[in-house]
């Protein structure tokens, strides 16, 4: 237990701010980055323009977004990390698969999230309001770049 704490206090990273306010946040994950940065986003639309990231303890985020205001999110996550998925009042729920791995794909009020692993290592994650065609091609074509 003790090296649990010791281990979670390791991650995190404190700043203090100029009315002494302190801020505390996790470290950013190097590893969840690296994956990140090179994720084929080609099949991305080429109205959304990447508007932010974050990364942290197993997992990392890229945030999406077009000219409607409408976004995009991409979560990596590493196995042992628990990832959500609302399934409660979904109007389409299937297995699908995504280059030959076993995934979820969920619909909810004009939401389509599609969840799978890539490996043993990570779990990838796509929450977009476009079409599911194009959500899969999304997803299918976020393969690692070098």
């Amino acid at each position: 237990m003790a090296q649990a704490v010791k281990s979670f206090f390791a991650k995190l990273v404190t700043e203090q701010q100029p009315d002494d306010t302190i801020i505390v946040r996790l470290q950013e994950d190097t590893e969840i980055n690296e994956v990140l940065q090179h994720l084929n986003r080609a099949a991305i639309p080429s109205d959304y323009v990447l508007i932010s990231q974050d990364s942290y303890a197993g997992e990392g985020h890229l945030y999406y977004q077009n000219p409607q205001g409408e976004e995009l999110i991409i979560g990596v996550y590493t196995a042992d990390i628990t990832v959500l998925l609302d399934h409660e009042k979904v109007s389409t729920s299937m297995e699908i698969e995504i280059n030959g791995k076993q995934g979820i794909l969920t619909q909810k009020n004009g939401v389509t999230t599609v969840l799978w692993h890539k490996g043993q290592q990570y779990m990838l994650k796509l929450t977009t309001v476009l079409p599911v065609e194009q959500a899969i091609n999304v997803a299918q074509n976020l393969t690692a770049v070098n």
